[in-house]
């Protein structure tokens, strides 16, 4: 077999031989990915927040879950006050 052959077949002495060098890039990417998708986040949050039209994320369903929770709340006193 000749030299150069010999040569490319080994590893290079940069090449990780364990796992750990191998992943840590990708939790690098990921942890880059999380800081831009929570930067983009807070930016068209705070943009919404700022306006005086925009409604409140999940306004109607706690308008709704009031509603319910004062319906029961006088269906429990209409029960309590019945003589059994």
């Amino acid at each position: 077999m000749p030299t150069t052959w010999r040569a490319s077949a080994q590893r290079s002495a940069r090449t990780p031989t364990i796992p750990a060098p191998r992943i840590a890039p990708w939790q690098y990417a990921f942890g880059v990915f999380g800081y831009v998708t929570a930067t983009l986040a807070t930016f068209f949050v705070g943009r919404d927040a700022e306006n005086d039209e925009a409604e409140l994320a999940g306004a109607k369903q706690l308008a709704a879950l009031r509603e319910e929770v004062s319906a029961l709340r006088e269906e429990i006193h209409a029960q309590s006050r019945r003589p059994e």
